[in-house]
């Protein structure tokens, strides 16, 4: 899929819509496997990505942003005021987190 542009921008773009990345098990060697990934932002400046992986046959995607996107998304928000206390408190990401990947 790297190879193709169309695929990537596609991606990207459902990426941003989302405000967070999933994989639904597209590794190739890992395929019952998915994740759930959040950006650490602060001040239009990447800090850090983090990510969940888990057995995809143990949680829905639907299921996982409910009970666990939350707790990703307050965690990246700790870890951005961690590096500069000056980011605001109730860090929540939205589509509008990933403009810096235009």
């Amino acid at each position: 899929m790297a190879r193709d542009r169309r695929a990537v921008d596609a991606v990207i773009a459902e990426t941003r819509e989302r405000g967070y990345g999933f994989n639904n098990g597209e590794w190739t060697s890992a395929a019952h496997f998915a994740a759930i990934a959040v950006p650490a932002l602060c001040g239009g400046g990447w800090l850090a990505g983090l990510n969940m992986i888990f057995p995809k046959a143990d949680v829905s995607q639907a299921e996982l942003a409910q009970r666990f996107l939350p707790a990703l998304r307050r965690l990246a928000g700790a870890l951005a005021r961690a590096r500069n206390p000056g980011c605001p408190e109730g860090w929540p990401p939205t589509s509008s987190a990933f403009s810096i990947f235009q």
